[in-house]
């Protein structure tokens, strides 16, 4: 056994053999804090998404920059939904991991389910962030997918300065 497994066993044995106060309280401050981080990573990815889209939407030389290299714009295309799989993937490992300390909490049998479940992630936070995440995400691939070539700007015509003194 390497060193590794041996402090996995050994961590292991000593919270099954804490006290029961104290397993629940490891167990609930860990419940929490993946909760909590869930939800910091929720208004991230939708605070980044939509920066990204207003970005594209309202910067000129952005559009231009990403019509006028097929490299960059393929790569937006690409990354967009990766790191979206990503983001969504990570999502669901939290609802995962809330989900199993629920269920650790449960079988302790310290309090009633009823009194830590709220600090889990509901299941339906799941779907409303797929749902966001493709709200967001979808017009900015398909407006980036839409761009063709640099806008043309007029060329504009010189201005004659009036000379009065």
């Amino acid at each position: 056994m390497n060193a590794r497994n041996a402090m996995r066993s050994n961590h292991k044995t000593d919270s099954a053999e804490a006290p029961l106060p104290e397993r629940f309280k490891l167990i609930h401050g860990g419940l929490i804090r993946v909760a909590t981080e869930y939800f910091k990573n929720i208004m991230l990815s939708v605070g980044t998404s939509l920066l990204a889209l207003g970005w594209i939407l309202t910067s000129e030389s952005a559009r231009d920059f990403l019509a006028a290299s097929p490299i960059v714009k393929v790569s937006a295309l690409v990354a967009i939904p990766v790191l979206t799989l990503l983001d969504l993937a990570s999502h669901y490992w939290a609802f995962r991991m809330c989900r199993k300390m629920n269920d650790q909490l449960d079988e302790l049998n310290y309090f009633p389910r009823a009194d830590f479940e709220e600090h889990g992630i509901p299941k339906p936070f799941l779907f409303i962030n797929g749902a966001v995440h493709l709200a967001l995400l979808t017009p900015l691939w398909l407006f980036i997918w839409s761009l063709d070539k640099p806008t043309d700007k007029p060329e504009s015509a010189p201005t004659e300065v009036s000379a009065s003194r």
